[in-house]
């Protein structure tokens, strides 16, 4: 399945079908501060989604800078560290246990995040295809084998696309401030 995302942006976009179809509506209302994503799900109606039929709020995400971020799902608040743990020391991947039993793992290159089956294969089960200079819109390509639980692979990579970004954005600022450092040094030599 694929699901088509209105905006680059993992906090405020809306994922729609490949048909046009909306399935899910992200927001983050306040722009600046960006304390909390509300994630909202299309109604089924004749086993397909009708945005006519309305939509509930499916998930709540808080965020905290100094604290642990926190998810509302499922009448549960759940600390996002806690369920959405590291891998290892020092690594940007995150993992999860799936409604199924199994461990699922997000990993990250520069440009992109997918989802793995956190098994000796590692099969990929979600894939986020980057927009490109062809004006081609970002898309989240989910396989059919997690379907069964696509709200929280949608939950999870609103998460980890997020930080991932964060982190992204964080190394080019780091990057920049050495850089600009060295030529100070070099400039006063």
């Amino acid at each position: 399945m694929e699901l088509v995302l209105s905006h680059n942006s993992p906090t405020n976009t809306e994922l729609s079908t490949s048909d046009g179809r909306v399935l899910y509506s992200i927001s983050t209302p306040n722009k600046w501060t960006g304390r909390t994503t509300k994630l909202f799900k299309y109604n089924l109606s004749n086993g397909g989604f009708n945005p006519a039929g309305g939509s509930h709020e499916l998930a709540r995400i808080h965020w905290h800078s100094w604290r642990h971020s926190q998810l509302i799902y499922d009448g549960q608040m759940i600390d996002f560290d806690s369920f959405l743990h590291t891998t290892r020391m020092l690594s940007n991947s995150r993992a999860f246990v799936g409604p199924d039993g199994k461990s699922y793992k997000w990993t990250t290159t520069w440009r992109s995040c997918h989802l793995v089956v956190d098994e000796k294969n590692g099969a990929t089960v979600a894939d986020l295809k980057q927009k490109n200079l062809l004006g081609t819109k970002a898309v989240l390509e989910v396989d059919a084998a997690v379907l069964h639980m696509l709200d929280l692979v949608v939950i999870t990579w609103i998460y980890f696309e997020k930080k991932r970004r964060e982190d992204q954005t964080n190394q080019a600022s780091a990057a920049a401030s050495a850089a600009a450092a060295s030529s100070a040094a070099a400039a006063t030599c």
